[in-house]
């Protein structure tokens, strides 16, 4: 499924180096996803306000675009970089993949620090630190399990979902479901948005590579992320109004007239 941009672009605050994915070749495809977010923050238990979000999407090849009424997101993995474009605003932000190879050395540098500032919380907030500490050196590939955390599971059923009948798809890590969607099998480009989830280290590894083995595309379902940034989201979605017509390289790119920031 798609990130909703606002989750994205967090998440990017602390993300190191992001990593191309394979060539792709299925047809393009227009989408309308629909998403609910909570948040709670891992380590000081702050629950943050609910958001709802409605974006179309565009996929061609590794390429994705989000749009939304204010705001415009396009993630180019062949330039190595994104763009969160801001079209009232005449100005848009350019984020490298270099860029992040130092921010995610930062976030590792913190960890000291931030340990002694937390060795006075409960223990269940120690206990929430661990987890998180363990999850950003994982997603940094600092550190590997000693074997794969991660489980497909695959009950036997389906279900209609706007008239196309889906299967179900669990992705489990350590047994905790990560992601639970239900799979359109006539459909393709999910390959792209996992892309976007490796890009933001929204996932540790073993789940990308799960992920990505998935067939088809999910119509709906949820997610629950746990960011670098401590941040904890539980993700409900949907994606409607699918259209599979070519999108032009235009779409891509970034409109005249910008200013970049």
């Amino acid at each position: 499924m798609g990130l909703p941009m606002r989750l994205l672009l967090r998440a990017g605050e602390l993300t190191p180096m992001l990593l191309l994915l394979a060539a792709t070749s299925w047809a393009d495809v227009t989408y309308t996803e629909k998403t609910t977010e909570e948040v709670i923050h891992l380590l000081t238990g702050a629950p943050r306000e609910k958001s709802v979000s409605e974006n179309r999407v565009w996929i061609k090849g590794e390429k994705v675009k989000f749009v939304t009424k204010d705001r415009v997101f396009v993630f180019r993995p062949d330039k190595k970089l994104w763009w969160d474009i801001y079209p009232e605003q005449k100005a848009y932000y350019e984020t490298t993949y270099a860029s992040f190879e130092n921010l995610g050395a930062q976030a590792l540098a913190k960890l000291p620090a931030l340990e002694q500032q937390l060795a006075t919380l409960p223990e269940h907030r120690k206990k929430a630190f661990e987890i998180w500490k363990y999850r950003l050196q994982e997603h940094l590939g600092k550190v590997a399990p000693p074997k794969d955390p991660t489980e497909v599971q695959e009950p036997a059923e389906e279900q209609e979902v706007d008239g196309a009948k889906c299967k179900h798809k669990v992705v489990t890590w350590s047994t905790q479901v990560l992601f639970d969607g239900w799979f359109d099998p006539t459909l393709e480009g999910f390959a792209s948005l996992v892309g976007m989830y490796e890009a933001t280290r929204a996932f540790a590894p073993s789940v990308l590579a799960r992920l990505r083995a998935l067939p088809g595309f999910p119509r709906k379902g949820t997610q629950t992320v746990l960011w670098l940034t401590g941040d904890l989201a539980t993700v409900t979605f949907s994606y409607g109004d699918f259209k599979t017509a070519p999108v032009p390289d235009e779409e891509f790119e970034l409109p005249p007239g910008l200013v970049k920031k």
